[in-house]
């Protein structure tokens, strides 16, 4: 996909005190030399904070950061907006200041990182929903957007949990019912347009190549089912909305960095759209850029992969990983080839690559 390496606009809000930040604007002179596609505008402050009326020019100057770099902005609507909001938020966008946004995301992170049963079942409510609140209101938003704008492209929901069994677990649960339940969001249209087109999650963690694996081949088949159902030329696409290593390994190792580009090369493989870490500059841990400037190793490897960025997955194998310390990264197009090969040890070792 041409939109594959993303970024997020992050850290970028207005505290409590009124003082206003934006980190992602400070480090563009750096990451627009990274030949990233797209970018998305959301997160929790975005979607909980900045979602007055009065709040529209405060994304208008991201949109315009993101638009001077050349980037494609996705922008994620509040998830608090009435019916009549969204419309008059996307004619704010693209009538009166002709920003001319094509992608809108809805939610970010619905379903809390405990009681998780408890809120699927309806008895404990995140940012003021449960699961049925937040399904219902992710479709009334979406209908509008539809109903603005047909030729829109609808991403969503971005949860934050990221595993499970086919039967139990958030894929067992509010996976499969957003995709394929009896009322699922993927499979219901407006006009007879679906009214969601791209499903991203989020994915904080140190899970090995072959975990990731494992659980694409429990998503992707819940995809198909959903497909089977939806238009032929308007099928549903997955993407990654968020991902950083957990506190565990610590985003600020080398070998980070190199679970960012193995994440990525799954994300590839298994046909995600867009794959955007999290996030450029914060004040807390999960950042690829230092406050003074320093590249920390996610920032190395994303800079590498997507300033040599090929259209599609390269398939590879290796013939000895050394007990998983030896990994790799394959894309190819019209125009050549780039592999990256990453050594998790602190040993050499000799490799040579073969077509």
């Amino acid at each position: 996909t041409e939109k594959f390496f993303g970024m997020n606009y992050w850290e970028y809000q207005i505290y409590a005190s009124g003082a206003s930040v934006d980190k992602f604007q400070q480090n563009m002179p750096e990451t627009s030399t990274w030949n990233c596609s797209i970018v998305r505008l959301g997160g929790n402050h975005a979607n909980t904070s900045r979602n007055k009326d009065s709040d529209r020019d405060w994304y208008v100057t991201a949109i315009q950061n993101i638009k001077s770099m050349n980037l494609t902005p996705l922008v994620q609507l509040p998830i608090n907006l009435t019916a009549t909001q969204v419309g008059q938020w996307m004619d704010y966008f693209n009538v009166t200041k002709g920003l001319g946004i094509i992608y809108w995301g809805i939610g970010n992170e619905p379903d809390p990182s405990s009681n998780w049963d408890a809120w699927y079942a309806g008895t404990y409510f995140h940012d003021g929903r449960n699961y049925s609140g937040f399904k219902a209101q992710f479709r009334l938003i979406a209908k509008a957007i539809k109903a603005k704008d047909a030729n829109s492209i609808i991403c969503g929901p971005d949860y934050r949990h990221w595993w499970g069994t086919a039967t139990d677990g958030p894929f067992g649960k509010w996976y499969k019912d957003f995709i394929m339940g009896a009322s699922a969001i993927a499979t219901d249209t407006y006009n007879g347009d679906p009214i969601v087109d791209i499903f991203p999650f989020h994915f904080y963690g140190d899970a090995n190549e072959a975990t990731m694996i494992s659980r694409y081949a429990i998503l992707n088949p819940m995809i198909a089912a959903a497909n089977a159902l939806r238009p032929a030329n308007q099928p549903l696409k997955i993407a990654v909305g968020e991902y950083n290593t957990d506190v565990t390994v610590g985003p600020e190792t080398f070998v980070a960095g190199q679970y960012m580009a193995v994440m990525a090369k799954q994300a590839l493989a298994n046909g995600c759209v867009y794959f955007a870490p999290w996030s450029v500059e914060e004040g807390n841990n999960f950042r690829m850029i230092e406050s003074n400037g320093t590249l920390r190793s996610t920032a190395q490897h994303m800079k590498m992969l997507s300033q040599n960025k090929r259209a599609n997955y390269m398939s590879g194998q290796i013939n000895n990983n050394f007990t998983n310390n030896i990994m790799e990264f394959g894309m190819q197009d019209a125009n050549g080839y780039t592999i990256m090969v990453m050594n998790k040890s602190a040993t050499d070792y000799s490799f040579s690559v073969k077509f």
